[in-house]
């Protein structure tokens, strides 16, 4: 970063602010070109202007600059699908977007007026996995951090990630992780 603050000698933190905003604003448009979503981006846009809004030292500044640099490149690496075709790209999408309710072939098919067949043979060719696949282990990546908190019970963690069975999710949690929910946050607490 270079140092602007001459630009307000008589106030150093707004100056730094300024700055901030201005890289969070070129982040956003640098991870947008490198394939990520813009509803992913609007809310850590949102978030880290918040917080340099309202934060009242250099130092904290100083670490949200580091924290806004780490996430925008961490959106990329985990939103952005480059080397997949349209059509799969606008699948991972809508499943990210709709992960909190139960997904189905057929329907995100249908959502991209697409042939059930086609999206499966072509989801499965470029990401390795079948739709379902994907669907379930992104569901279980939601699910792990409230499981981690240990606030909610399981059963009310599988509805928040679009599980109508509790039993059902735990059989996939399992299945993804090779081990129970119960036993997952057993190991969260050692």
């Amino acid at each position: 970063m270079i140092d602007f603050s001459y630009r307000t000698n008589d106030n150093p933190i707004r100056a730094y602010k300024n700055l901030l905003f201005s890289l969070n604003t070129l982040n956003r448009k640098a991870a947008e070109k490198g394939g990520v979503h813009p509803i992913y981006l609007h809310s850590i846009s949102e978030k880290f202007a918040i917080m340099i809004e309202r934060t009242k030292d250099l130092p904290t500044l100083y670490e949200i600059r580091r924290a806004l640099l780490m996430e925008y490149s961490e959106s990329v690496r985990t939103y952005s699908s480059p080397e997949y075709s349209d059509i799969v790209k606008r699948a991972i999408h809508y499943i990210l977007l709709h992960i909190d309710y139960p997904l189905t072939l057929e329907e995100i098919a249908k959502k991209f007026y697409v042939n059930p067949a086609h999206l499966s043979r072509k989801f499965k060719s470029e990401t390795h996995m079948t739709l379902t696949q994907f669907i379930h282990y992104k569901k279980i990546e939601e699910a792990k951090p409230y499981l981690e908190k240990g606030s909610l019970s399981i059963t009310e963690i599988a509805l928040l990630v679009g599980f109508n069975d509790s039993n059902y999710f735990e059989k996939v949690f399992k299945k993804v992780t090779g081990m129970t929910p119960s036993l997952f946050i057993a190991n969260t607490k050692k």
